[in-house]
Order: structure tokens, then C-alpha cells, then sequence
């Protein structure tokens, strides 16, 4: 069987089946390719501290300094305030707080 994606009818052997109202591999397929650009979360990192000022704040996470605009396991620092971070990866905002 092959598609006529002019029509977008079924073929086989040159005789035209029932036009499809929709595709369901073509769009499980879709939905999969969808999943893999995005790739999946990264693991939730840990904020171990901040120096907050309101110029230059600093977020202690994973080990590492960061600033505002910079990134650490696949998320970038949103915003830095007194008592929580606020990071964004693939479209979702997790807000990490001190404990």
C-alpha cells in the first residue's frame, strides 16, 4: 500500500480506498520526532545557597555560581531572589527555595 500525498488517498494497485480523515502512525510520528527535539527534563538540580544583592545576586547550585541569563544542567537562571531561584528548561519554570 502506498500514499498519494497529492490526495492524500490509499492506494493499492492504482484502485483508490477510503480517503482518510486521519493518519494515526503519521501522527504518533509526528508527536514521537515532537518529544525527541525537545528531549526530556534534565534532573532537578540542587540550590545550595545565595548571596543576594539586589545588583548582583548569586545563586549557589550544583556546586556551581551563577548569574542571572547563565545556564547549569540544561537550565538557564531566570531569576535570583533573597530566598529563591527561578529556572526555566525546555518551556517549564521550576522554582528552586532554600530550605
Amino acid at each position: 500500500m502506498r500514499v498519494d500525498p497529492t490526495t492524500d488517498r490509499r492506494r493499492t494497485n492504482g484502485c483508490s480506498t477510503a480517503l482518510l480523515a486521519v493518519d494515526a502512525v503519521a501522527e504518533t510520528n509526528r508527536v514521537e520526532e515532537a518529544v525527541a527535539e525537545s528531549g526530556p527534563m534534565p534532573p532537578e538540580p540542587k540550590l545550595v545557597g545565595i548571596f543576594y544583592s539586589e545588583k548582583n545576586p548569586v545563586a549557589i547550585i550544583n556546586g556551581f555560581s551563577l548569574k542571572e541569563g547563565e545556564t547549569v544542567g540544561g537550565y538557564v537562571v531566570v531569576k535570583i531572589m533573597e530566598e529563591s531561584v527561578t529556572l526555566k528548561a525546555g518551556g517549564r519554570e521550576i522554582v528552586l527555595r532554600l530550605r
